[in-house]
């Protein structure tokens, strides 16, 4: 029996778009020439291109990958027929092993008992020689008829394409194309949000001008371009750090509501299970914090600056071992410079602290520093500084998106609202702004999606709280 991740949503199974295909001009899987979604595997194209104009009529190679989704729990039978090589892993694991077949088309066969509802890794590598190409992926199990496996159960896997560029004006750089689509089901700022199996998870914030932190919780799906309504908060929040660990997904710290308004920091620490649709209590902070980062490290939470109830800022640093809670947080080394609304990512074995601001509203100072976190030392060094210009109130604005940091949008001095889409190159330690949202917000919610999209949603602006929903596809 092969072990996969549940695939499974409240109501129903979610719906795939298909595999990422990767077509190459080569047979070494080297010269990347094209990439998208391919709703299924059910190809002849005998001595045609499978992209005119992109890759060549002979010699080109393709690889799909993602994953798989069973309806019902039975054992499969697979069929590959490919003309000319082809290997297959299921699960990481090989079951067809034929890359350097030539000479006309054959069939391979292979089963696997699967389990209804979970996600199962899939890869399959295709090469042609010469002459006519073609492939075909089908199942058949005694539930179900012998079959091309349908788009709604096959989950691309996220691209790797190249860095981003960091100056937009380099020659041959892609450009972003943004849509508009289904806005919030109501306007909110200084909402938390992550992307969790290509879905936008969005908690909290704020929803009208009271400024009564919300207990609102919804979901968004892009394959469908529709909200749904999650569970509520325990207790309304606003400005509480955030991250998920693909299963769940954590917050600490914090604005929460009282009866009429807010106060500005919490201890209280909260973990949603994904699947369940849950929350659960875990340990407090030591101290009552809000406007701090949150950032995940191997199996450590990591929270980080922010500030206190009466709204001084912090530099103060924690750790809470997730297969440890009884131990609670644990001390780690401070920030260099005490800050509040400021983003926080991991890249590989290091923690991000980026931008942020001294100070609250007409006071503040935005800053533009970024800092590094080595576990391994307990210290901190600073990294290259934003781009200008400095920023805050872009705490669930920045992720890490193939190796990159990521940041949209915020605020900055004079209190202006800003477009600017950053992007930091940890190789290089270099910054740039290669992209601008379609228009100024600050403290919205950002990720990538599973087919390497990017989506940002809410926030403010200066004419108030925002439920524009973006895509953004970078061409």
């Amino acid at each position: 029996m092969l072990h996969g991740g549940l695939a499974q949503a409240a109501g129903g199974f979610d719906q795939g778009r298909g595999l990422l295909a990767q077509y190459y001009n080569d047979g070494g899987f080297s010269d990347l020439k094209v990439s998208r979604i391919d709703p299924s595997i059910n190809f002849h194209w005998g001595r045609r291109s499978p992209a005119p104009r992109k890759v060549e009529r002979n010699g080109f190679a393709v690889r799909w990958s993602g994953q798989v989704v069973p309806h019902t729990s039975e054992r499969y039978t697979f069929r590959i027929r490919a003309d000319d090589g082809v290997c297959v892993w299921l699960n990481g694991r090989p079951v067809v092993e034929r890359m350097y077949a030539r000479g006309g088309a054959a069939t391979n066969t292979f089963s696997a008992d699967l389990i209804e509802g979970r996600r199962y890794d899939v890869r399959i590598d295709y090469c042609d020689r010469s002459g006519g190409a073609g492939v075909k992926l089908t199942w058949s199990a005694a539930g179900v008829r012998r079959q091309v496996i349908p788009a709604a159960q096959l989950f691309a896997a996220e691209p790797v394409p190249t860095p981003l560029p960091l100056e937009p004006s380099q020659a041959g750089v892609p450009t972003i194309q943004w849509t508009e689509v289904a806005p919030l089901p109501v306007p909110r700022s200084e909402h938390m949000g992550a992307v969790v199996n290509g879905k936008l998870y969005v908690f909290g914030g704020y929803v009208d001008l009271t400024f009564k932190p919300t207990r609102r919780s919804d979901v968004y799906n892009p394959v469908t371009n529709t909200w749904t309504r999650l569970a509520d908060l325990p207790v309304g929040v606003t400005h509480a750090g955030t991250v998920a660990d693909g299963t769940s997904i954590y917050f600490a710290g914090g604005y929460p509501e009282t009866a009429t308004f807010q106060t500005f920091a919490t201890t209280a620490v909260w973990r949603y299970d994904v699947a369940a649709n849950r929350f659960s209590s875990m340990p407090a902070l030591p101290a009552a914090r809000g406007g701090g980062a949150l950032a995940l490290l191997g199996r450590e939470l990591h929270y980080f600056g922010g500030s206190d109830a009466a709204r001084a800022d912090s530099a103060l640093h924690w750790a809470l071992d997730l297969d440890d809670l009884a131990g609670g947080w644990v001390a780690k080394s401070p920030l260099l410079l005490a800050r509040n609304h400021v983003g926080g990512v991991t890249v590989g074995d290091k923690v991000y602290a980026v931008g942020g601001q001294e100070g609250q509203n007409m006071d503040a100072s935005f800053r533009p520093e970024v800092d590094v976190y080595d576990a391994a030392t307990d210290t901190w060094s600073p990294a290259a500084p934003l781009p200008a210009p400095p920023r805050s109130h872009i705490t669930n604005a920045t992720f890490v998106w193939n190796g990159q940091i990521l940041t949209f949008g915020g605020q900055t001095t004079g209190q202006n609202v800003i477009t600017d889409v950053s992007c930091y190159d940890p190789t290089r330690n270099l910054w740039g702004t290669p992209f601008h949202l379609p228009a100024p917000r600050l403290s919205g919610v950002a990720g990538a999606l599973a087919d390497g999209r990017f989506i940002f949603c809410g926030g403010s602006s200066s004419a108030g709280l925002q439920s524009n929903v973006w895509i953004g596809q970078i061409m």
